[in-house]
């Protein structure tokens, strides 16, 4: 519980407060990856929408460049199919982050743009099992 306490120690504000929390709540599933194990507290909690996805889809702090929509369609074609990936959680944070009353709905808006088409591609289970 340490990580999530100094995540939290970041903002003083219930706008960052709120976003850190939603962070936490749709990104920390045991079954997935974790985004506490891609990022640090700071990053965690401070970190833009599109800066925190695109890292959490690289799985690395590495730098992204300078075109984020360019990046952020590469990682989201590049893990489709990931099993580390829990698409059903990231659409949910970012529907709740929609309806959510905060000063950065222009980045959700942002993510949104990108993310939308791929909607029903990635949350619909994909039963790949044959019977013979």
């Amino acid at each position: 519980m340490a990580f999530y306490k100094d995540m939290l120690a970041y903002w003083t504000d219930k706008d960052g407060q709120t976003r850190a929390k939603q962070r936490w709540k749709y990104f920390e599933p045991d079954e997935y990856r974790q985004l506490s194990e891609v990022l640090g507290p700071y990053e965690y909690s401070c970190w833009t929408e599109i800066y925190m996805l695109i890292h959490y889809l690289k799985n690395s702090k590495v730098p992204c460049g300078s075109d984020l929509i360019a990046t952020l369609r590469k990682e989201i074609e590049e893990n489709k199919n990931n099993p580390d990936i829990n698409w059903n959680n990231i659409f949910n944070y970012f529907d709740e982050r929609n309806n959510t009353e905060t000063a950065y709905k222009h980045e959700v808006v942002e993510v949104m743009r990108v993310l939308e088409p791929y909607r029903e591609e990635l949350t619909t289970y994909q039963d790949s099992f044959v019977l013979y």
